[in-house]
This record gives structure tokens, C-alpha cells and sequence, in this order.
């Protein structure tokens, strides 16, 4: 859950009242001596989970078992240069954090970058790999445009060669829809 300092002093008013300690009160100067106390402070949140995530992650020794032994039989089956893995990997073209430590009561904080449209541009491969090691071509490679395609002097100019498979999305990820054009 999201805690937020009205958090600890709503709890911390009802503790009150089960202990029933008179004269207490949840003030901003007591939420701020027990945040200090005990090491609590703000943080940006990094990474939403759902609880899902978290009951998936308890059987996943078991499924990863279980896959390893599903390759090991396939590669007796079809023989290990018949047998390929595909995954997704994502890029930002230039990271950016978006925090930074600024002094107290400034509202506008700004941050020099290399470009601006790298800050918001990224984009996705897949690559397939068999399990002898080879990598297969084309590489498919999927762009973040604002639009969700190439203007036509993207197209005039973009890089073309055989052993890449290029296209567009608005946010640079691959979906079902461009994995099915890719295949055929």
C-alpha cells in the first residue's frame, strides 16, 4: 500500500484510543520526530507490483523447473539447432531520473540533458536465438514515434538492410500486432 505521513498519524490516533492515552495528539511535529526515529522518508516509487506479481513469484521455481525440463525434451525431439527463444529487451535512449535534490522552495526544477527527444524516445528489439547459439535474422526492431508510424521522410531515410525488421509504436514496445506482422 501507499503510506503517506496523514497514514502514520491516522494510525497512530487510533492506537491512541485503544491504549486510550489522554492528551496525545498525531501532531506534523510527532509524525516528523517518529518518521525520524525510525529512518522513514519519502521516496519517489520505483516500481508498481500487483498482488498477482507477488503469488506468481512463489511458484516460480517450480514453472522454471518445469520449463527447463520442456527444452531438454524438445531439444531431443526437434535437435538443439531447431530450437529457439525470443525475448524482448527495452532501451531509453538517454536514462533521466525524474528527481533531483534542489534547494528548499524552488518550484521549477530544471535539468540539462543531451536531447530532449531522447529523454521521451526509446525503443524495443527481438532478437531470436537458437539453442545451439545462432542468432536468426531479421532482428526486429520497434521505434517510439509520436504518431505510431514513420513520417515519409523517416521513410526516405531510414536505414534499410535484410537483417533488420523496423517499425513503429508510440510508446517503442512490441505488440501482439507488430509480432504478427514480423512473423509472416
Amino acid at each position: 500500500i501507499i503510506i503517506h505521513d496523514i497514514d502514520i498519524a491516522r494510525w497512530a490516533l487510533r492506537a491512541q484510543k485503544e491504549v486510550n492515552l489522554l492528551g496525545f495528539t498525531a501532531s506534523l511535529s510527532w509524525v516528523k520526530r517518529f518518521k525520524l526515529a525510525h529512518n522513514i522518508v519519502s521516496r519517489k516509487i520505483t516500481k508498481f507490483i500487483t498482488k498477482k506479481n507477488l503469488a506468481s513469484d512463489k511458484d516460480l521455481e517450480a514453472r522454471s523447473k518445469s520449463f527447463i525440463e520442456n527444452v531438454k525434451s524438445s531439444i531431443i525431439q526437434y535437435g538443439i539447432e531447431n530450437v529457439y527463444n525470443s525475448d524482448q529487451s527495452g532501451f531509453q535512449l538517454e536514462f533521466h531520473s525524474g528527481r533531483s535534490l534542489s534547494p528548499i522552495g524552488i518550484k521549477k526544477v530544471e535539468r540539462i540533458v543531451q536531447s530532449i527527444s531522447a529523454t521521451t524516445h526509446s525503443y524495443t528489439i527481438q532478437p531470436i536465438v537458437s539453442a545451439d547459439g545462432r542468432l536468426l535474422s531479421p532482428l526486429f526492431i520497434v521505434l517510439k514515434e509520436p504518431t505510431g508510424t514513420f513520417g515519409p521522410i523517416v521513410k526516405e531515410t531510414m536505414f534499410k538492410d535484410n537483417n533488420i525488421f523496423v517499425m513503429a509504436s508510440k510508446s517503442g514496445k512490441l505488440t501482439s500486432h507488430h509480432f504478427e506482422i514480423w512473423i509472416k
